[in-house]
């Protein structure tokens, strides 16, 4: 079987670095990564993926690194890997919804990771394709559950574009009913409104968690009882997926229209409205009893499995380029336990 070398640029929440994990051996990946300097996501950027070459490119996120790459390599194939916030906000961007638009008409392939998207995808891509974020399950793993004396909530995101200010109003309100019974941990760089948010609601039990390794997430998962995710947007994050592979329950917000038929509805504790009342409502049950179950690690492993979506990805991978099976395959799916293809 030949080399297929594959030019992978830029990365989201470790998808990348998952998917290259688990490829099939037949792939030799180059990874182009890239930091959020302004210089290195602007002209360095357009260095990287002039110098780089493959018989495939997999760029990720719908934004300059993939409008660059299908403008410099149109000889090569060219899949865009669409994460969210690319064709949930920066498409209707005037100043950069043009590269959006430009990246997703031009692809080779458009996959999308996000569910709360892929029908606004579908509009622009019918041929769109659904992949399920992957999580390593050899990394997040199930610990025996840790003994506290108070219940212990953890909110990995201590940003406004996941619902902060709502997790810290519904945290306040527990604390008035149930004095010394809950504690909050919160991961990220808080700014001058959060500080101030918590100090003017004289909140106690609070922990805040500046910086972490993304290897030590796991550790930070296992020492928690409930996880607290997106407030938002309605559907599972990376966090969300990782925590649930640590075996722990998982509150968000969810909207029942982003999950269906199509994309299983996960097993956790839904917020029906992204509200301070309707998270508390919620969070109120765990003062007594915090729910154990296999249940969530087992809907991680049937459905964002790294080492299934890696496969999927090898398929997409044999689809677009010149490859002796092309003509076999015309349309892939997941499956719990293997990739099925559909003969055309």
């Amino acid at each position: 079987m030949d080399e297929i070398n594959i030019a992978m640029i830029n990365d989201c929440s470790f998808v990348g670095e998952n998917i290259i994990k688990y490829l099939p051996s037949e792939f030799k990946v180059h990874h182009c990564r890239r930091s959020r300097g302004f210089f290195d996501k602007t002209f360095g950027v357009l260095g990287r993926v002039y110098k780089a070459k493959g018989d495939v490119f997999h760029v990720h996120f719908a934004l300059q690194d993939a409008y660059l790459t299908c403008r410099f390599k149109k000889k090569q194939q060219v899949i865009v890997h669409a994460h969210g916030s690319d064709v949930r906000s920066t498409i209707r961007s005037k100043k950069w919804g043009w590269m959006t638009r430009y990246s997703i008409e031009h692809a080779t392939r458009l996959l999308v990771s996000a569910p709360d998207v892929l029908e606004k995808a579908r509009q622009l891509r019918p041929d769109v394709i659904y992949i399920p974020i992957p999580v390593d399950l050899a990394q997040f793993t199930v610990k025996q559950p840790v003994e506290h004396d108070k219940v212990v909530l953890f909110h990995p995101y201590l940003n406004e574009s996941r619902g902060t200010q709502v997790v810290i109003h519904a945290f306040s309100f527990l604390q008035k009913k149930h004095p010394e019974k809950f504690m909050l941990r919160l991961l990220g760089k808080p700014d001058n409104y959060v500080r101030w948010l918590l100090q003017n609601l004289n909140l106690k039990d609070v922990e805040l968690i500046e910086s972490v390794e993304h290897e030590k997430m796991v550790s930070l998962y296992q020492q928690a009882d409930v996880i607290i995710s997106d407030m938002r947007y309605g559907a599972m994050p990376t966090t969300s997926i990782e925590a649930m592979a640590c075996g722990k329950p998982l509150v968000q917000y969810i909207k029942p229209a982003v999950y269906g038929d199509e994309i299983e509805f996960p097993p956790v504790f839904a917020v029906k409205e992204t509200t301070p009342v309707a998270l508390f409502d919620v969070l109120d049950q765990f003062v007594n009893d915090v729910p154990r179950s296999s249940e969530y690690r087992r809907y991680v492993e049937k459905n964002h499995n790294a080492k299934r979506v890696a496969k999927t990805i090898g398929t997409i991978y044999h689809e677009v380029v010149p490859y002796s099976c092309k003509d076999e395959v015309k349309i892939i799916t997941m499956e719990p336990e293997e990739v099925k293809f559909i003969e055309s």
